[in-house]
Formats: C-alpha cells, sequence, structure tokens
C-alpha cells in the first residue's frame, strides 16, 4: 500500500510516497501577475542528472531546489539512528526508489556495497578479484568478499600499492594479525 509524507521543510507543499513518488499538494498560492489562484495536486515527473540518480524540482516561496528521489523517500520513511549521511540502493538500480530497496550507510559502506556487492569500481565494471579500498587508496587482493572488509581492518597477508607496487607480509604474520600475535 502506497503511503504518502510531508516532504521535510516543504510540509503543505509537497509528499513523498515509500513507493519513491514525488506529488504536489493542491493549494492557494499568491502570484504577482495573477493574484492568488488554485494550484492543482500533481505527481511530480522526475529527470534523471549525469549520474543517473531521479530528480524533482520543488518550488517554495519563489525559490526552486533540486532534489534526489531517494534521499527524500530515505528521510521521510527510514529511520537513520546513527545519522549516516549516504543513501544506498541495495540492488544497484538507481532508478528504483522504494523505500525497502535503500538503505543509510557511510560513503564507505556505499563504495564497498558498489564494489563488492554490485562488481562496479568507478564508471565501468570492476576486475574481478580487486577492488579499490575506499578509505585507504590501495587495492587489496583476493575474491572480494566482505570478510576482507576495512571495518575490521585489512585481512590479506599481501596488498598492492596504489602505484602497483606489491607489498608481502606487512602485517608480520601469516595470520593476518598486525600485531604478530
Amino acid at each position: 500500500m502506497e503511503i504518502w509524507k510531508p516532504v521535510n521543510n516543504f510540509e503543505g507543499f509537497y509528499e513523498v510516497s515509500n513507493y519513491g513518488r514525488v506529488r504536489s499538494i493542491e493549494r492557494v498560492v499568491e502570484y504577482r501577475k495573477y493574484g492568488k489562484m488554485l494550484v492543482s495536486a500533481k505527481l511530480l515527473k522526475p529527470w534523471n542528472n549525469m549520474h543517473e540518480y531521479c530528480n524533482v524540482n520543488l518550488l517554495k516561496d519563489g525559490e526552486r531546489k533540486v532534489f534526489k528521489v531517494h534521499r527524500l523517500v530515505a528521510e521521510a520513511f527510514i529511520p537513520n539512528p546513527e545519522n549516516k549521511y549516504a543513501v544506498n540502493h541495495k540492488d544497484g538500480n538507481k532508478m528504483n526508489n522504494h523505500y525497502l530497496n535503500l538503505e543509510w550507510c557511510t560513503k564507505s559502506e556505499n563504495e564497498l556495497h558498489k564494489c563488492r556487492v554490485l562488481g562496479r569500481y568507478g564508471g565501468g565494471p570492476q576486475k574481478k578479484g580487486r577492488c579499490k579500498d575506499a578509505t585507504r587508496g590501495i587495492q587489496t587482493e583476493g575474491t572480494g568478499s566482505t570478510s576482507e572488509s576495512i571495518d575490521g581492518g585489512l585481512t590479506g597477508n599481501s596488498i598492492q600499492g596504489v602505484g602497483g607496487d606489491r607489498v608481502d607480509g606487512i602485517f608480520g604474520s601469516t595470520t593476518g594479525d598486525p600485531f604478530g600475535d
């Protein structure tokens, strides 16, 4: 069932649905040339930016602002107790703005999801087995599984630096423990 909630800071003007649609609300608007007029409610037609995200233009007090639809949906329907900044599309489809497909994440978590789950890095497909570490600027070699996540530190015993120089055994033990225990 589609549920509508007001858009933050645009209450009384626009609503966003849990399905990822945005609509204006019927209201009276005062124009300089025409005076007061009733503006009908309507669904807004989203447009894509160069990064392929759905955007909408919202107008209030004569000012137009551009918003990403997935952020409007997340702000209205997804709790964010950790105050994470980014919104991730779980299935990688930037056109799917249904609230069940979105989650709050950090920029690092978003980059890791793009690389490890979706197999993409930058603008094209990522080579299998090599994934750029989003926070350290190095390449880890391996399967690209989430067990090599940067959250717990690098687990591999061999890394490749940004310049391509290979460094073996930097952790001091074969277990990957940085303290050699």
